[in-house]
């Protein structure tokens, strides 16, 4: 991943998605969740289609050894493989894009809490920044400006990072 310098100026690496796990788990249930609902949703309606074929051959007096009704289960066997297959692809295909973007929310929000605890207990005056590419980034210029405002009252001076 990417190197992040401190405000110290020592460079570490991120090596973790989840910054802030209670949001980001759920936000990836939901996800999950609503993929799984969709996908159910389109398993049960190919049961329906398939069950109005056999139901179709039934009523013109096929016997159900009949190449029609082989025919369907084979189509039918393929369709789960399919629904299998692509489920597995939707289902991952989520949880990563999932964990991508809450990281993109959960990032900035976990930047900006510790940039306002160390403010606050006075171990810095540099300015919030937030990676490219994050979330939010209308925050950091707000935040400064309302920091710099308040500086000023108080007689301290704020510098850029």
């Amino acid at each position: 991943m990417a190197e992040q310098k401190t405000e110290s100026g020592v460079g570490y690496k991120r090596r973790w998605l989840l910054i802030n796990p209670r949001f980001q788990l759920i936000m990836l249930a939901y996800s999950v969740g609503l993929a799984a609902l969709a996908i159910g949703i389109f398993y049960g309606a190919n049961l329906l289609f398939f069950s109005d074929f056999y139901a179709k051959g039934e009523s013109l007096g096929l016997p159900r050894d009949h190449v029609f009704f082989q025919f369907i289960d084979m189509q039918k066997g393929r369709m789960n493989w399919i629904y299998v297959l692509t489920s597995l692809v939707v289902l991952g295909t989520m949880c990563i894009a999932g964990l991508i973007m809450s990281h993109r929310v959960a990032g900035p929000l976990y930047r900006m809490r510790n940039h306002m605890t160390a403010v606050a207990d006075g171990k810095t005056t540099a300015d919030l920044t937030f990676r490219k590419g994050d979330f939010f980034q209308e925050l950091p210029g707000l935040y400064n400006a309302q920091k710099t405002t308040l500086m000023k009252g108080s007689g301290k001076k704020s510098r850029a990072a």
